[in-house]
């Protein structure tokens, strides 16, 4: 008798052999990826309907709501910007709608009156 444990051992090796040995011929239309049932996240996959392999993720830039395609293989998943919204800084603060080079200091600065306000309480 196999456990369970031998079963996905096997299960994850055969699909590393097919997906490394498909062709990827058609890849599938542009499908909503959700963490849950009704929870969606901001990208969107294209797959090999014969492999299951994501071929491509769109994501939604947060700072000029267009989307852009990601390098799978290369994707941040706190990436949140695409390359143009990028130069303009490296946060974007969806609270006061602005670019920064660092995190937004009117967001720490509030984070940090909650902190002490907390420690007072204490």
């Amino acid at each position: 008798m196999k456990t369970a444990k031998e079963l996905k051992y096997k299960f994850d090796r055969d699909m590393e052999e097919l997906q490394a040995n498909c062709e990827h011929e058609e890849p599938s239309e542009w499908i909503d990826v959700m963490w849950a049932p009704g929870h969606y996240t901001d990208y969107r996959i294209k797959e090999c309907p014969i492999c299951g392999k994501v071929l491509f993720k769109m994501k939604t830039c947060e700072g000029c709501s267009k989307t852009y395609v990601i390098n799978v293989d290369e994707e941040d998943i706190f990436d949140c910007l695409c390359e143009k919204c990028k130069k303009k800084g490296k946060y974007y603060c969806s609270h006061h709608r602005k670019f920064y080079d660092k995190k937004c200091p009117e967001c720490e600065k509030f984070e940090k009156m909650c902190e002490e306000d907390e420690l007072q309480r204490k």
